[in-house]
């Protein structure tokens, strides 16, 4: 009988041929390294927090800007939206709708009334009906009156060669082309500035690593607690599938390689496949690269011509 051919696989981080799916022992153990200093640090930072905590409230300071893991977040109704307005209702509107409701409402308690005097409660309920018509013909009358003052302001401005431009707010301004063309460009660029993406990019380009490390983890660690301080909602090494990136901020995952040699830029494509089927958006952040610059070249264009999204820092 033939005998069966092992299946040969590739190591996950550094490509080496080995006889299992995943990692391969070494790279196991250079893991291992990184979580154990890691998790020492993460320790080290628990206690210093315990201990200015502890400083603080034996002084009698209440407003500490260092807050505990155990403190408790504020309770945000599932209900509520900052997005929600009613400052733009109408009044009549807002008017007749009341209206309506506590008519309902009262007609639960009075029941017993209407049914021992029909003849006034019909008198009255078609009193209150005559009120609604003429309220719902004023609002509409109104509604009208303020389009046409509305299309009249509208052509005065067209007339005086004037063009409306609305921002991302929905204010509405008229300017002459060159304001209008000012206006979009400015509108543009805050639009792009206010996007999660460009902040998580601005704040890692502004960073800048203590020294040159030797390891990985160390610029894991020191841009994971230079971020904390800017966003709210991050985690380290959050797993989502077989994907389990550097630093995610809410859906933006951040891929951290350093010192970045031949075989740390070869692994980054099939991360790239994995991530991008969980999180919106890839950041790659490269500290310490030794490679050539053809090589770099090279290698950015096939990631750029295959990954079109993904954002590459180089520190």
């Amino acid at each position: 009988m033939r005998k069966k051919r092992k299946k040969k696989y590739k190591c996950l981080e550094c490509g080496r041929k080995i006889s299992h799916r995943g990692k391969c022992l070494a790279c196991n153990i250079k893991a291992k390294k990184e979580r154990n200093i890691f998790d020492m640090a993460k320790r080290q930072q628990r206690e210093l927090e315990k201990s200015a905590n502890e400083t603080m409230r034996t002084l009698g300071l209440s407003g500490s800007s260092i807050k505990s893991k155990k403190e408790k977040k504020k309770y945000t109704p599932k209900y509520y939206n900052e997005g929600v307005d009613f400052s733009d209702v109408d009044p009549v509107v807002g008017a007749i709708s009341i209206g309506i409701a506590a008519l309902i409402i009262i007609s639960f308690f009075v029941y017993k009334w209407i049914q021992e005097n029909p003849t006034t409660s019909l008198l009255i309920g078609i009193i209150i009906l005559c009120l609604l018509v003429v309220g719902g013909v004023f609002y509409f009358r109104r509604k009208k009156k303020k389009k046409e003052e509305k299309e009249k302001y509208e052509k005065e401005q067209i007339s005086k060669g004037l063009i409306k431009f609305i921002d991302r707010f929905g204010t509405e301004r008229w300017g002459k082309p060159k304001e209008v063309k000012k206006w979009t460009k400015e509108d543009k660029e805050a639009k792009e500035k206010e996007k999660l993406i460009n902040q998580v990019i601005n704040e890692i380009d502004s960073y800048i690593p203590s020294r040159k490390h030797k390891f990985e983890l160390p610029y894991q660690s020191e841009l994971y607690g230079f971020l904390k301080a800017k966003f709210s909602n991050i985690d380290i090494e959050k797993q989502k599938g077989s994907s389990r990136p550097d630093i995610v901020v809410e859906d933006v995952a951040i891929e951290i390689k350093g010192p970045t040699r031949h075989k740390d830029l070869d692994t980054i494509a099939s991360k790239c496949m994995r991530y991008y089927k969980h999180f919106s958006e890839l950041v790659i952040v490269l500290f310490d690269v030794q490679v050539n610059e053809r090589y770099y070249n090279e290698w950015y264009e096939r990631l750029i011509d295959t990954f079109p999204k993904v954002r590459v820092i180089k520190k």
